[in-house]
């Protein structure tokens, strides 16, 4: 099934609601030397009747403690006297906690509003958290009720004390909607309910550290639920389904399936959505012709609940750099949706600050006081005649589509992910129109590069997929980290170059070049799912002459100062006195998975020169600089699948190991390679 999603993490979570009162009863002091103290909260008087408005959290459930305890203090006011939790009621969007403290100490409060009895949640003084029941009858779709707000305040009781809290929403939003009903009408089949299933969701939240500290096993479904009459926050289209996902603080993705049912459930239309980006107290709009054309459909990620600039769509170069710029002026994040193919005639520089792109760099195309850009490309290419560059701060999130980096200058990579950065791309190739690209993305030292079903294509036009430059890294340098699932890179020379002490993630990717499809020259890896690296011949520059080309007949098959590397499907690992490189490989495999290593032809080529080459080439060649803790270290070993090449193993220093054991030298002399176990 063709899929559209958007991979957006926006940049800070903007706070939307208030706490209420704890009761209209006076407290009084219950002991010499207590003061009152008093907390005043308000919800924001401009907040509309739409989902979302916090209205239906109207219970207030509270704790006190001392200062850095976990201990709930008796001190909540209740019916038959004090108790460790205390409940109150929202009015008129305004409240006072009020409850008798000792004088000079400090205390913790913990906030969470909900809407009392209609609601699954249950707050816990004790464990200053909140746990939610999936298998409770309220969690039915598009149901209000399931809104709530946390915060957490202390203050220090100096006489009579008055403090103030902000409570926020731990929720993400997921808001489905669809442009044709009225369509769907007219084909005989007429929505009346939708059901939603979520996965990756929190059963438990810790209110203090506004973190989920639990997920639930399953995939939670909230109940089909008729459609909502409420807006849609796109406009054109009506909303399906609502739901409040549990997410807690931190960014995170989940899988989302969607059944739209008529008023028999005879019939029904299912959608499925991977991949979706949700975060705390943002709203993630899921949007398209989702009943007549279920697999066409965009995401977006709006910054808040009270604001922010709405998605522009854009089928031109002026508009795009009106939306770019508008933004800009705003100092807003932005998401941008392409209504057509553009072509723009510049790079594009992205960064926190206006002076943070470095000239060398710079372009008429710079946009350098923007942290958040989204570029949803709707199945469209967009064009740019120079780099993609990203510093400081910034974050650029494009999905679904194909981005053609177009430089002209020698040595330029098609994207720069540099500082501390971070791209996302979801369901994107990237490729270039031009007869040579240096690196398809190249990584600097502190960012994050984030792939999902995604391309990297120029098996003639790109030199390196993914790279990065070690220079002047040393091992205890901070480096980057790079997460890739269901990504293929298929360019010519290397198609994954990392020589950094970098953490990164590899789940069923495939990497096809023909020097080094694998070059893991230092950092952590971890792989899960089948992958595979598969080392092309035909794509040689003059065979048997290229001075960056050394197989294992041909002498220097030894790592030296980084450019003179052997040729192999997977070099894995360091050798060299440059102590810029002096760093460990650390491979880790995880159940179930696979790397494989081949050396193969091309489909259907009859390149016999290219065909000759093949036995000389390595699957795998493993060196390490000496010491303890830099070595090669790997909890199992590659595998060798369909290869035209018998050296599959060759360890070319001491200081490699596998689970513990350190392998033996592979003596060149020796024609046929070995298989090296952990015996050996």
């Amino acid at each position: 099934m063709k899929r559209k999603q958007v991979y957006y993490t926006a940049m800070a979570a903007a706070m939307i609601a208030g706490l209420a009162s704890c009761s209209s009863e006076e407290i009084v002091s219950t002991g010499e030397g207590d003061s009152v103290v008093t907390f005043t909260a308000q919800l924001p008087s401009s907040l509309s009747r739409t989902y979302g408005d916090g209205l239906k959290a109207t219970t207030l459930h509270y704790a006190v403690y001392e200062a850095g305890s976990t201990t709930p203090l008796a001190v909540c006011p209740v019916d038959n006297g004090y108790a460790t939790e205390g409940t109150a009621t929202f009015t008129n969007l305004t409240a006072t906690v009020q409850v008798s403290l000792a004088q000079g100490k400090t205390y913790d409060f913990m906030f969470w509003a909900d809407a009392g009895e209609d609601s699954p949640y249950k707050f816990d003084a004790e464990g200053q958290k909140v746990t939610i029941d999936y298998t409770n009858s309220k969690f039915t779709g598009s149901n209000e009720n399931l809104d709530a707000f946390y915060g957490s305040s202390s203050i220090k009781v100096d006489g009579a004390s008055k403090g103030t809290a902000t409570l926020t929403r731990p929720f993400a939003q997921l808001n489905i909607g669809t442009s044709d009903i009225t369509a769907s009408t007219a084909a005989a089949f007429v929505p009346a309910t939708a059901s939603v299933t979520v996965t990756q969701v929190g059963n438990e939240f810790s209110i203090a550290t506004g973190k989920v500290t639990s997920t639930y096993a399953d995939p939670v479904t909230f109940a089909a639920a008729e459609l909502p009459g409420e807006t849609f926050p796109v406009n054109g289209y009506q909303y399906l389904s609502m739901n409040y996902v549990l997410v807690g603080g931190d960014d995170a993705t989940t899988d989302v399936t969607l059944n739209v049912f008529n008023a028999d459930k005879s019939k029904y239309v299912e959608g499925n959505y991977t991949g979706v980006p949700v975060k705390a107290n943002y709203r993630t709009n899921i949007y398209g012709a989702l009943l007549t054309n279920p697999v066409d459909y965009n995401v977006t990620i709006n910054k808040d609940f009270a604001g922010g600039l709405e998605p522009v769509r854009v089928s031109s170069k002026q508009e795009f750099e009106e939306a770019l710029e508008a933004a800009q002026a705003a100092g807003e994040d932005v998401t941008i949706i392409l209504d057509e193919d553009i072509t723009l005639g510049y790079g594009l520089s992205f960064g926190s600050t206006k002076s943070s792109a470095p000239a060398s760099r710079s372009n008429d195309g710079s946009f350098n006081a923007i942290n958040g850009v989204t570029i949803s490309l709707g199945g469209h290419k967009m064009t740019v005649s120079g780099s993609i560059n990203l510093y400081g701060d910034a974050e650029l999130n494009i999905i679904n589509g194909t981005v053609a980096c177009n430089t002209t200058a020698s040595g330029k990579s098609g994207i720069y992910v540099e500082w501390t950065s971070t791209l996302n791309l979801t369901s994107v190739t990237l490729t270039t129109d031009n007869n040579y690209l240096n690196s398809g993305i190249f990584v600097g030292d502190q960012a994050t590069v984030n792939m999902k079903d995604s391309k990297i294509y120029g098996p003639n036009s790109i030199s390196l997929g993914i790279s990065t430059n070690a220079s002047n890294l040393v091992a205890t340098s901070p480096s980057f980290t790079m997460n890739l699932e269901n990504v293929e890179v298929d360019i010519r020379d290397t198609a994954l170059f990392s020589n950094n002490p970098a953490t990164i993630s590899i789940k069923n990717c495939t990497f096809k070049s023909f020097l080094q499809p694998g070059m893991l020259r230092g950092g952590d890896y971890t792989f899960e799912g089948d992958n595979y690296f598969i080392l092309v011949p035909e794509r040689g520059r003059s065979l048997g002459t290229y001075n960056h080309w050394q197989t294992l007949d041909r002498g220097t098959y030894w790592h030296s100062n980084g450019n003179y590397l052997p040729s192999a499907a997977m070099v894995i690992g360091n050798y060299t006195n440059n102590d810029s490189y002096y760093y460990r490989t650390k491979i880790d495999i995880a159940d179930g998975a696979h790397v494989y290593a081949a050396v193969q032809m091309l489909e259907g080529s009859t390149n016999e020169e290219a065909q000759a080459e093949c036995p000389k080439f390595c699957n795998v060649i493993m060196a390490a600089n000496q010491g303890d803790g830099y070595g090669v270290y790997m909890n199992k070993l590659p595998e060798v699948k369909e290869s035209m090449s018998a050296l599959n193993f060759v360890y070319i220093t001491k200081n490699i190991f596998l689970n513990g054991v350190e392998q033996d030298v592979y003596d060149p002399a020796s024609a046929e390679g070995w298989v090296p176990t952990a015996e050996n």
